[in-house]
């Protein structure tokens, strides 16, 4: 992407673990956020917090209670993610930071193994962007929905609280966002009919009823200048859990 012209046939779509995580774990990745501008946001992906089904915690209050406890018995609970440094570990290790108890890093190699693991019990607890499939676990009593990273209760998983519910977790709201992007010294007249285009395109009722039946938002078309500034926003609160957990690249 960094090789190709900047002329706006080359588009990338990225989340923040691609543009902004990876470069911050990877030491071999040399893009930068600051590399590209974001042209559209494509969807917004609600989080949730999912645990083994015997886990003794439904609520965030519940879970730091357990995670206490845990801890004080030497074996901290532990966390799934897809990998070090990506959005999962980085919100597991934040958690610990924020709550001030250890929790163990789990890293799988993709959400699928993680998700088996909270099946058979290995692992605690795996906070994870969700769909049908996780829902149809909960269901089914395979697993079960501790918490959501919203502000509100989430219609797929009314029964899980939001985690900052939790006096000590105020703010502990995150969601993934997928978005497309170009490098940040394409025109403008090509960055504008790009915005346009992809707009009218994700705010297709067709388009938007497909993304929305995989459990995705389909956020509203925004301004370039908003668009940049949440951007900008997200890179900065990312980086600076980054810092605080102390994630150096590998």
């Amino acid at each position: 992407m960094l090789a190709a012209p900047a002329d706006g046939h080359v588009i990338f779509q990225g989340s923040p673990n691609e543009l902004i995580l990876a470069p911050l774990a990877n030491a071999s990745i040399k893009l930068r956020g600051e590399d590209f501008r974001m042209v559209n946001m494509i969807t917004i992906n609600p989080l949730a917090m999912f645990g083994r089904k015997d886990l003794p915690a439904n609520s965030g209050e519940e879970l730091l209670a357990y995670a206490r406890k845990s801890a004080a018995e030497g074996r901290p609970m532990t966390y799934a993610s897809v990998g070090p440094g990506s959005m999962y570990h980085l919100l597991g290790e934040h958690l610990s930071k924020v709550s001030g108890i250890p929790m163990t890093h789990v890293p799988y190699r993709g959400g699928a193994p993680a998700i088996q693991d909270l099946i058979s019990g290995q692992v605690d607890i795996f906070i994870t962007p969700y769909g049908k499939g996780q829902v149809a676990l909960v269901d089914e009593g395979k697993i079960k929905a501790v918490a959501v990273l919203s502000t509100e209760r989430q219609d797929l998983l009314k029964k899980a609280p939001p985690l900052q519910d939790a006096a000590s977790l105020r703010g502990f709201v995150f969601d993934m966002w997928a978005g497309y992007f170009v490098r940040k010294e394409t025109p403008e007249p090509i960055v504008a009919a790009l915005h346009k285009a992809l707009g009218e395109t994700s705010n297709d009722p067709t388009v938007r009823q497909a993304l929305e039946a995989q459990s995705m938002i389909v956020p509203r078309p925004q301004p370039l200048p908003v668009l940049a500034r949440t951007y900008s926003e997200n890179t900065e609160k990312y980086r600076a859990i980054a810092r605080a957990i102390g994630l150096q690249a590998q």
